[in-house]
């Protein structure tokens, strides 16, 4: 049988592992690696606050417990409606990703958000904003668009897998309207990422106003808190932008968020939106029995007032039609008169015609000959005074400078030049001596 036999020898120790040198910015490295990943939301009350050039914005948070603190970076624009109600002493919930900084080897929290803590500073926030866009006019209710009476394609903007999208849906369905598109963008309702969401949302829609009727955006209950997204100036003022018609659904009844003010239609609840959108098809029903009515009660009115019109019109022809036919035949007779009188009168005008037409021809000549004598003998009168007649019978005209005929001795007047006109020619002469006789 054989036996075991231990050794008084030791086994040989496992080498020890090598220890893991890193540098500091390695280190850092790692660090930032292995925390930001995860989002954090930190309550603490600020104990410091400072914003510079605008741009960055620094504070420390302290925890009212224990006094410890937190370091808190953020930029202006992330932060800039929220920085009016931040204070020292301010409780705040500061959202956001942590991060080690390496230059100055800092721990610190990179918030995308920071909101005052507790109703009564939200509150106040929430009405100083109000006022501020009422008074910029997004709240007119003159812009408000009414919705489509019955809308086939609709934006549907809520939270994934949430009650308000299935309640939404159910109310669509259960209101005869289940074969309706529904384009689903999904959007967060609260925390860190929902505002960007929400404008990514809003974007597409403006992108693509074609592709539906209206747009619908919900959420469930809440508190004044959780509908922070729906209360921020930039979602408020891309809601005010949107081309098509807004339905707003947030929270309950008695939850009213500013998208709710800007909005073309409030709806109390997810469900009611759905049935102010989508009317009941008894409701349908209903408003179609009533126009026929209406129809049939028009159509029965045109055809009393119809009838009406042809009893007149029969009684008209009856009282026509009555008319005595002796009165008729009397009437035939004087028109039947009338007719041989103005053909007689046409006859005897055309059996006349050529002898007025001889007639008008013999006075026509007769006066032309009148005419023609009258012609020539004028004619020769005129001839007979004609100055060229005179200077062919061997007389002379004799006129001054100025075209002035001479006729007497007295208008002439020494050295003055004269132009005497011939039957042939003219003789140009100058007064040298007067004679009276």
């Amino acid at each position: 049988m054989a036996q075991l036999k231990f050794s008084d020898q030791q086994p040989d120790k496992p080498p020890k592992p090598e220890k893991m040198v890193f540098q500091v910015s390695e280190f850092n490295q790692l660090i930032n690696q292995l925390i930001s990943t995860t989002e954090f939301t930190i309550e603490g009350e600020i104990s410091e606050i400072n914003v510079r050039q605008n741009r960055w914005v620094f504070m420390t948070l302290k925890d009212p417990k224990n006094e410890e603190v937190l370091n808190i970076f953020s930029t202006y624009y992330q932060i800039k409606n929220s920085l009016e109600f931040l204070q020292v002493g301010t409780l705040v919930h500061a959202s956001g990703k942590a991060k080690l900084y390496g230059k100055s080897g800092k721990f610190s929290l990179y918030a995308y958000q920071v909101t005052p803590v507790g109703d009564g500073k939200l509150q106040k926030a929430f009405l100083v904003l109000k006022a501020k866009l009422e008074a910029e006019g997004l709240f007119d209710p003159d812009r408000k668009r009414a919705l489509p009476e019955y809308p086939s394609r609709i934006f549907l903007l809520t939270a994934p897998e949430s009650r308000a999208y299935s309640d939404f849906i159910k109310i669509t369905k259960a209101r005869g309207f289940g074969k309706i598109e529904i384009y689903y963008l999904p959007i967060n309702v609260q925390g860190a990422k929902s505002v960007a969401s929400i404008l990514a949302a809003f974007d597409y829609v403006k992108a693509n106003p074609d592709q539906a009727d209206l747009a619908v955006i919900t959420r469930g209950g809440g508190s004044l808190e959780d509908f922070q997204a729906f209360n921020h100036e930039e979602v408020v003022k891309s809601a005010f932008g949107l081309p098509i018609p807004l339905v707003s659904a947030i929270g309950h009844e008695a939850d009213v968020s500013l998208i709710d003010y800007v909005a073309d239609v409030r709806a109390s609840t997810p469900s009611n939106a759905a049935e102010i959108i989508f009317p009941a098809l008894t409701e349908v029903g209903q408003q179609l029995d009533f126009l026929i009515q209406r129809l049939v009660s028009q159509v029965n009115k045109q055809l009393e007032l119809s009838w009406h019109k042809f009893e007149l019109i029969k009684q008209s022809l009856l009282k026509y039609l009555s008319t005595p036919f002796d009165k008729l035949d009397g009437l035939e007779i004087q028109m039947k008169g009338l007719l041989d009188h103005y053909r007689h009168k046409t006859d005897w005008l055309a059996g006349r015609l050529p002898n007025l037409s001889r007639q008008l021809k013999d006075k026509s000549w007769y006066h032309f000959e009148l005419v023609k004598q009258r012609y020539n003998k004028y004619q020769s009168l005129l001839a007979s005074f004609n100055p060229k007649s005179v200077l062919a019978r061997g007389f002379s005209i004799t006129t001054d400078d100025h075209g002035h005929v001479i006729k007497q001795a007295d208008q002439l007047r020494l050295g003055q030049n004269l132009m005497t006109y011939l039957k042939t020619g003219k003789i140009g002469s100058k007064v040298e001596k007067i004679y009276d006789r």
